[in-house]
């Protein structure tokens, strides 16, 4: 009785494990694919590797939203991007097509900024 008692408890205290909280990470991405306002990022930073998956033909990626300010921002080579807790779309017109991601990691959304170095 006590192992049942004990493996249900266990059980129990995996189930509710919460996710870890993404918000403020800064990454080291580039760009795969964009389309619209949708893009596929590579995650360029070992340390971060496991925040993405293999999808789409790529290792280390994730899709995201990007915002009307971060569509507008050069985003060859590698750029830093900082995962935020809501996605913030901004005030401009975007298309309404969809970018195919045949993974699960999608992050509400990411802010994008200049690499500075």
């Amino acid at each position: 009785m006590k192992s049942i008692t004990l493996i249900a408890l266990l059980a129990l205290g995996l189930s509710c494990r919460e996710s870890p909280n993404l918000e403020g990470i800064t990454l080291e991405v580039s760009l795969v694919e964009v389309f619209c306002d949708q893009a596929i990022l590579k995650i360029e930073d070992p340390t971060y590797y496991h925040l993405g998956e293999s999808a789409n033909g790529e290792e280390n990626v994730f899709y995201t939203m990007l915002t009307c300010d971060d569509m507008g921002i050069q985003m060859e080579g590698v750029f830093l991007v900082k995962l935020v807790a809501e996605y913030e779309p901004g005030d401009c017109v975007v298309c309404l097509g969809l970018l195919a991601y045949d993974g699960d990691k999608r992050y509400n959304a990411v802010r994008i900024y200049e690499d500075e170095n």
